[in-house]
């Protein structure tokens, strides 16, 4: 699949489970689950082939909530790297990527920051996006479902 049908099939998947509009239409205030401040309001959601990001400036980032992890430092001055990684510092262990070079599988904007909504919660939406529709737990829920039924088809092994 190429990498233009593939961002459009995980737009429309991702559309359908985020609660968080694509463009902010009211201030927002981002924080992890572990309840650490993490950013004050951002610029859209772009849904790639990997999915979902929310686009950050710096400016609204809480800086004092991220450090870099050890061994990541040789991103900066590296043309090879597309981003730079930092994580929150709490026990979420948020991984934020400052964008450092253009990719093609997303319309990620140099300069901008960015974090998967599933790894945070917000003043105005406790979920951020739906995870139990997601097609990774399809199976599980399919067997969930059948597990116990008589006659499901499924045997202990």
């Amino acid at each position: 699949m190429s990498s233009k049908k593939a961002i459009r099939a995980a737009r429309y998947k991702y559309l359908k489970l985020l609660n968080l509009p694509e463009m902010p239409n009211e201030f927002v205030r981002f924080k992890t689950y572990a309840g650490l401040p993490i950013a004050n309001g951002y610029l859209r959601v772009v849904i790639g082939a990997r999915g979902p990001y929310v686009e950050f400036d710096k400016f609204q980032m809480v800086s004092d909530s991220l450090k870099m992890p050890s061994g990541e430092e040789w991103r900066i001055g590296h043309d090879s790297a597309y981003y730079i990684e930092y994580r929150s510092k709490c026990s979420a262990m948020v991984k934020i990527y400052f964008q450092k070079r253009k990719v093609d599988y997303a319309d990620y904007r140099l300069g901008c920051l960015y974090i998967s909504p599933y790894d945070m919660v917000s003043d105005i939406y406790d979920t951020l996006i739906e995870r139990q529709q997601m097609g990774l737990f399809k199976n599980e829920h399919k067997r969930s479902k059948n597990e116990g039924r008589k006659g499901s088809g499924t045997k202990e092994q």
